[in-house]
């Protein structure tokens, strides 16, 4: 009971450090309650385990007194940014303006009965997925290999010596694998450890139900931006309702992390794009960075939303104002991962898979001929109902049902955003040096998750762009 005690104040934590976060982010209009909510979370897994790290390069292990400190810094902060906003106010008091979303939304004012019937099923359904993701991860052992003894051992290294002892991470003889995989979920996890005061198999992955209730609340929130309650709450629930966002959620692994801290910084990144406020540009930035300090695939996609941000904003008439907010953009994610690369490149490489280097191998005939078998891998999996019901078949509908959607900037830049992540994800098919068929059986429904969220987001906003969409 009292270690139940001690796990729910350190998540109580993790939000608060969240919403702390969020409190020093400028805002235009007061942002919705699921929109808060799911950024307290979401900021809170992501900053919290970012300032652990800090503090562990400086020599600091996760233990209770961190996370009391942290959490003190977190109030004050909370305290201070309202008392200036409230002094602001009285100095110059205004109206706030009306919520954007409320005068598109289709179905404002009192739903009707189905309506209401309809969203408590949506619910009901997101509830029932919780349910399980607490089971799965509080109520049942640790099935995933990589969640063991990739994810877990290494939350437990950090708790028992840190990240600087010539122990764990700098000796390859206690290597499982992967010595230096980003360190966003193993720290998010060693606090669990700091805040029982001792290492227990059974209770680090209580972290993964709250990353699952932001997910749901975040997903609902990011979609409200143009739609209305229930087809927002029908798509939310077909995403974190379908058997690979169940299965990953708690499992242990760091991928349905990344899948948020993805959704995140492209959804942020693609409204900007469209209305250019300055609150949506520094929750990109930190939710891009934040995705590359949960798994390497968020390297890349940190560079990808670079390249989407260019295409996007810097076309003709080019001025020297847009430029720098592109360089602005990729300096700042590169200047809160750089700590995680610096003490990444005094650690050992034990994997061999070597990426980068085999990019330049990428036209050998050899690598071209699996490019069918691997396409064909990626249909069959993106193509799965028992994966993903028939989301993706819907999106080629959605295209050619409202293909005037694609006169937007942002739907296309979120079509951009979709087809690059899949071509990433081809190409290391393309050059991995494992056969395509292992490779898939290993992590193509994971990948696949990866990119699910841009899925989401393009029927979104096709369905918006419809007259049904805009009644």
């Amino acid at each position: 009971m009292i270690e139940a005690v001690e796990i729910a104040l350190y998540l109580a934590t993790v939000v608060t450090a969240g919403y702390a976060a969020l409190e020093l982010i400028p805002t235009d209009n007061p942002r919705p309650t699921a929109e808060t909510a799911a950024l307290s979370i979401l900021l809170g897994c992501g900053i919290l385990p970012y300032a652990m790290f800090l503090a562990a390069i400086a020599g600091v292990k996760p233990c209770r007194g961190e996370i009391i400190a942290f959490e003190t810094i977190a109030i004050a902060t909370i305290i201070a940014a309202r008392h200036r906003r409230n002094r602001r106010r009285k100095e110059s008091p205004e109206t706030p303006p009306s919520r954007e979303d409320d005068k598109k939304s289709p179905l404002t004012g009192n739903p009707g009965k189905h309506e209401n019937l309809a969203l408590a099923v949506c619910v009901l359904a997101m509830a029932a997925g919780g349910l399980v993701v607490y089971l799965h991860a509080l109520a049942m052992p640790v099935f995933d290999i990589d969640a063991y003894a990739l994810w877990g051992l290494k939350a437990k290294a950090i708790f028992h010596e840190g990240i600087n002892s010539p122990g764990f991470f700098h000796d390859t003889s206690l290597s499982y694998s992967h010595l230096n995989y980003p360190l966003l979920v193993p720290f998010l996890a060693s606090g669990i450890f700091a805040a029982i005061g001792h290492m227990d198999d059974s209770s680090w992955r209580a972290v993964f139900p709250l990353i699952y209730v932001g997910g749901a609340l975040f997903t609902y929130a990011s979609l409200r931006w143009k739609l209305a309650p229930l087809p927002a709450a029908l798509l939310t629930a077909a995403f974190v309702t379908a058997p690979s966002s169940i299965r990953w959620a708690g499992a242990g692994t760091a991928d349905f992390t990344l899948t948020l801290m993805h959704a995140a910084s492209i959804f942020y990144l693609v409204k900007y794009i469209a209305e250019k406020a300055r609150g949506d540009f520094i929750l990109a930035i930190i939710f891009t960075a934040l995705a590359a300090f949960t798994k390497n695939e968020g390297i890349p996609l940190a560079a990808l939303n670079v390249a989407v941000l260019a295409i996007f904003l810097l076309p003709l008439p080019f001025a020297k104002r847009k430029f720098a907010v592109v360089a602005l953009f990729a300096a700042a994610v590169a200047t809160i991962v750089a700590p995680y690369l610096i003490w990444r490149s005094g650690v050992p490489n034990t994997h061999q898979e070597n990426y980068t280097g085999r990019l330049l191998q990428i036209l050998h005939k050899e690598n071209l001929e699996r490019l069918s078998e691997i396409l064909k891998l990626f249909a069959m999996e993106i193509f799965n109902p028992r994966r993903w019901g028939l989301l993706w078949c819907a999106l080629p509908l959605a295209a050619a049902f409202n293909i005037h959607a694609f006169k937007k900037k942002h739907v296309l830049a979120m079509w951009t955003i979709l087809a690059g992540h899949l071509t990433l994800y081809i190409l290391v098919f393309i050059i991995s040096p494992w056969p395509p068929s292992f490779l898939a059986n290993m992590a193509l429904d994971r990948i696949i998750l990866h990119t699910a969220p841009a899925l989401i987001y393009l029927l979104a906003l096709h369905y918006a762009e419809t007259p049904l969409g805009n009644r």
